[in-house]
């Protein structure tokens, strides 16, 4: 503590700036088949992903392109069911 002391720090601060900034530019995207969202496509709301973004897909059936064969593209996103208890909605779209 005396080395935070004589530099002035204040030494939760710091760790709470550096452990949730990466974290500040995260995004939601919303995707909705019917209705108004972000977008009409899985596929498309993953290609305007970026790292830390998570993709919430509502309630529907997504059927044809951009909704099939999903290419997350290296990217590190979380994409999930409106319901994050929804365990059936990510495992059809795990398998397709």
């Amino acid at each position: 503590m005396r080395i935070s002391r004589s530099l002035g720090l204040n030494v939760p601060l710091v760790v709470s700036v550096l452990t949730f900034t990466p974290f500040a530019n995260a995004r939601t995207i919303a995707v909705d088949s019917d209705g108004p969202a972000d977008f009409t496509t899985i596929q498309a709301a993953i290609d305007t992903s970026a790292d830390d973004d998570t993709v919430i897909v509502r309630p529907g059936t997504y059927t044809g392109h951009g909704n099939r064969d999903i290419d997350f593209k290296g990217k590190a996103i979380t994409v999930r069911s409106i319901d994050h208890n929804d365990l059936g909605a990510i495992i059809k779209l795990i398998a397709g």
